[in-house]
């Protein structure tokens, strides 16, 4: 079957999808008022990939500076591997010199070697932090 994966922005239906999966990817999971406190911030941009009409994955991201910094990414676990976060970053990489950034930043428990392996794949370059945490950061100059 073909896919139809699109990224398209979060819209207020998705919140269940979104804190579905959210669930499943952190252990520190987003709540219904976490998540309508993060989206006020004027800064602060949500999108989702949807398939079919079935959300397999979001990303939540803050626009600073130069920079785009993502505050939370998730794909549904049954959905990993096939290109949805993947998507997700590439949307992201997109809007690099579209608005004149020209770095994104993540940051992930040192626990999580799944996210660790994946955003390594993506290009980004990883950076101890205090408190077990690793910052990952993909720099547009470097990587073109």
């Amino acid at each position: 079957m073909e896919s139809t994966l699109t990224i398209r922005w979060r819209i207020g239906r998705d919140d269940r999808d979104i804190l579905r999966i959210d669930e499943r990817c952190y252990l520190d999971r987003l709540t219904h008022t976490s998540l309508a406190a993060m989206l006020r911030d004027r800064n602060v941009i949500a999108v989702v990939a949807e398939d079919r009409g079935h959300v397999l994955g979001y990303c939540i991201y803050r626009l600073g500076g130069f920079v785009i910094e993502i505050l939370r990414l998730g794909v549904d676990p049954r959905e990993r591997r096939n290109g949805v976060g993947t998507a997700l970053i590439d949307r992201l990489k997109s809007k690099l010199m579209n608005q004149r950034r020209d770095t994104i930043t993540i940051e992930t428990p040192g626990v999580s070697l799944a996210a660790q392996l994946f955003l390594s794949k993506a290009g980004f370059t990883a950076e101890a932090r205090p408190g077990d945490v690793i910052r990952f950061t993909f720099d547009l100059e470097v990587d073109e």
